[in-house]
């Protein structure tokens, strides 16, 4: 009967039952959010590390062919009978000076010899200093490694506080140490590719020396670079002891004193042998990391203890009232409703979408956070089957899901999309038990984190202007593309397409409007070629095409003349302004002129130019017109009429014939001596063509450096193909890869250069 004890404590059990139940709800909610938080955290920060190792490695491994270079072109004993005849040592000194300019990260590049004294520098004041004492000479002195990249441990030096340098032996013929040659770490340079990757503003990254002294910190806090972190139980001697390449800690951090979400990475590269390693930091301080969740956690520590106080106090004050008479059991009724609407409350007014179902889908009961995240009222789902409101592709998946909960088992993070009222899909993500025959769940709208993730998605795998795939893209694409015609035996097509005209729109509407030409280039591209082609931006005013299946060259032909026709007309940049471009196309086709990748996309670059020589705004086929067997030529058009730039190009031309005519011998040992040389000389002359631009200050020197590095790197890209090509395909590479440059780059160059000599002449 109403007031008896047991009633009352049947009642009060009840109350912490559901308090209970309260309770883990929202302990279940925060912990599974501080989940999420901690791991999309710990995403980005592994993220962020491999970025920064890989910008690392890229310098690491820019100084380690410059090493190599250096060393191949002045091999002891030439190497020392050149550096003491002063001419010599003052041309090489030169070199190390423009290569030094050139190299961004580092200060300075030291040719020493075996006792230790400093042959040639970029720095005038090093040469002849001895650094046998030094760390950096010992090292490899005593443990002799063609192949190791020694870095040295932080030492003061006159060039900077803590000074770290990179260096790589050189070796007599009869296999002595003969020397070294070493290159000391610009830390400014490192310190702004390691602030570049930091993506909040409590977030830092450091570099650390595998011996364990801090090499640099971003941001700068005093007191952290030199400090040493080779200490039992720090996260960096963990690190190194779990011999892992990257490990993640959480935890009061010995260097940053404080509580730190951290991970290490141990900087690698297959192509490098590092000795010692660097250890690349991440970390965040993980009171930012978990501030957004703490304060869910108080509004929801909050919330429970309204409802709970409320309860209780209503509970409390139903059974005093029942103790003093029977008469009001029926007031009792009503404070226990009181409870009763609290909980309800509660059920009312929580963020998350709260739903009742019946174990066959059934909805019986929402919250109102349905019809405002969803547009549905609550009267309009129930007693209506909920997987009819889910997307068609994820019907199943909802049906299984009901499945495991019927068998007893409790879901959590399912995701799936469910129509909204507007006819619109929001992606749901549901946690889910069931209980006496029904099914309670809650959910919540993560359309917005999708949205995000897709966009990043986006950003990673196509290009920002246009829209088209970016270069990682084809590649995958092209890949797939050549699987399925070597498997369905169906010919290929790749279009190379460079635009004629568009550095004239640059020079004379700006960038602005060279955007616009891009953009709708593209679209008109992707409108004249089929939704099962690929069409992408490999950068600057160059786009790709691959087509699928395609009817041989007829095929080709029709495509190409469609494209030449669509991107013609006449392209509005404003109101009352209009510009025109036109394209020149390079075709190759599989398997006619190349199996693989490279071998198309090579074949179709020079097809290409190809067509820009027969006259812009057409296309050819690779192998078309190929020139006679007469190597590279330089005739009157090629002379640009300073003396010292032309003298090198006769050189090049001479070290490129030479190579054509040892690959038609057969003697690839030589070849590959020969093509080393063309690359060192390569860079020679790159270097003194950057030295003039600097010492002149040439107006276009970005954009003229920036095709240096590009043939730079396209050269070292075909020499592991050169000995699978013919001499004819050599010839016309090497026609393309000289020749068009002096034309298009080296000409201009000279044209300013000797108009200052004009200039000065007319002054004096």
């Amino acid at each position: 009967m109403p007031g008896k004890p047991d009633t009352f404590r049947t009642e009060w059990a009840t109350f912490a039952v559901c308090a209970c139940i309260l309770a883990a709800v929202l302990i279940y909610e925060n912990q599974r959010e501080f989940t999420s938080v901690k791991t999309r955290e710990e995403e980005r920060l592994a993220a962020v590390a491999s970025v920064g190792e890989y910008m690392v490695v890229t310098q690491l491994e820019k100084i380690d062919a410059t090493l190599d270079n250096l060393r191949d072109a002045l091999p002891p004993p030439i190497l020392t009978q050149r550096l003491h005849d002063r001419s010599d040592a003052l041309s090489t000194a030169a070199r190390l000076k423009i290569l030094a300019t050139a190299m961004t990260s580092v200060r300075s590049l030291d040719i020493i010899d075996s006792s230790g004294a400093i042959l040639a520098s970029n720095f005038d004041e090093h040469v002849g200093q001895n650094t046998a004492e030094q760390e950096y000479f010992t090292t490899p002195r005593d443990r002799p490694d063609d192949d190791v990249l020694y870095i040295s441990s932080p030492f003061n030096s006159s060039l900077s506080d803590l000074n770290v340098n990179i260096t790589k032996c050189l070796t007599a013929p009869d296999g002595s140490f003969a020397g070294l040659v070493t290159a000391s770490l610009d830390p400014e340079f490192f310190r702004a590719i390691m602030a570049a990757v930091l993506y909040a503003p409590n977030s830092w990254a450091r570099l650390v020396h595998g011996a364990g002294t801090v090499l640099l910190w971003v941001p700068a806090r005093e007191g952290m670079v030199g400090k040493n972190l080779a200490i039992p139980g720090t996260f960096f001697t963990r690190h190194l002891e779990s011999g892992l390449t990257s490990s993640l800690f959480e935890g009061k951090s010995y260097a940053a004193n404080e509580e730190s979400l951290l991970i290490l990475q141990t900087v690698q590269s297959p192509t490098l042998k590092l000795s010692p390693p660097l250890v690349l930091g991440v970390g965040r301080d993980t009171r930012a990391v978990f501030q957004y969740w703490r304060n869910n956690v108080r509004v929801s520590i909050a919330l429970f203890a309204t409802v709970f106080l409320a309860g209780a106090a209503a509970l409390f004050g139903s059974q005093r009232w029942r103790r003093k008479t029977r008469l009001h059991s029926e007031r009792m009724g009503i404070e226990l409703q009181s409870v009763r609407t609290e909980l309800e409350s509660f059920f009312s007014i929580s963020p998350n979408m709260l739903i009742i179902t019946d174990l066959q889908g059934v909805c019986l009961k929402l919250n109102p956070a349905w019809e405002r995240a969803m547009g549905y009222p609550s009267g309009e789902l129930e007693g209506r089957q909920c997987i009819e409101y889910f997307h068609p592709d994820d019907m199943q998946a909802a049906f299984d899901t009901l499945a495991d909960i019927a068998a007893g088992r409790t879901v959590s993070d399912f995701v799936a999309r469910f129509r909204n009222k507007n006819g619109s899909y929001r992606f749901l993500e549901w946690s889910a038990a069931g209980h006496g025959g029904l099914v309670y769940a809650a959910a919540h709208d993560i359309t917005g984190r999708r949205e995000a993730e897709r966009h990043l998605h986006e950003l990673a795998y196509h290009d920002r202007l246009t829209g088209l795939p970016n270069r990682t893209l084809f590649f995958d694409r092209l890949s797939q593309a050549l699987s399925g015609a070597k498997r369905n035996q169906k010919p290929l097509g790749i279009l190379f397409i460079d635009l004629d005209g568009f550095k004239k729109v640059n020079d004379e509407h700006g960038h602005d409007a060279g955007d616009t030409v891009l953009k709708t280039v593209a679209e008109r591209l992707v409108e004249t070629v089929r939704a099962t082609d690929t069409v992408a931006r490999m950068g600057g005013d160059e786009f790709v095409i691959i087509l699928h299946e395609l009817e041989g060259r007829d095929g080709a032909n029709a495509v190409a003349r469609k494209i030449l026709a669509a991107v013609t007309p006449d392209i509005p940049l404003s109101e009352t302004l209009t510009c025109s471009v036109g394209s020149s196309i390079g075709i190759s086709l599989y398997p006619e002129h190349g199996a693989d990748m490279d071998s198309l996309l090579m074949a179709a670059d020079m097809a290409m130019y190809l067509s820009k020589k027969k006259g812009r705004g057409g296309f050819a086929f690779a192998g078309e017109a190929r020139q006679p067997e007469t190597g590279v030529t330089l005739s009157e058009t090629h002379v640009v009429g300073v003396t010292e730039i032309d003298q090198q190009h006769a050189e090049m031309a001479a070290l490129v014939n030479k190579l054509c005519a040892t690959q038609r011998d057969g003697d690839n040992l030589v070849g590959e001596t020969l093509f080393k040389v063309l690359l060192a000389y390569t860079e020679y002359h790159f270097a003194t063509e950057l030295g003039l631009m600097l010492q002149h200050g040439y107006p276009d020197r970005k954009a003229h450096d920036a095709e240096h590095e590009r043939l730079v790197l396209e050269l070292r890209r075909f020499g592991p193909e050169m000995g699978d090509k013919d001499v004819q395909f050599l010839r016309d590479f090497f026609r393309t890869w000289l020749l068009e440059h002096i034309l298009e780059h080296d000409k201009a160059l000279a044209a300013f250069l000797r108009g200052l000599q004009t200039s000065a002449e007319a002054g004096t």
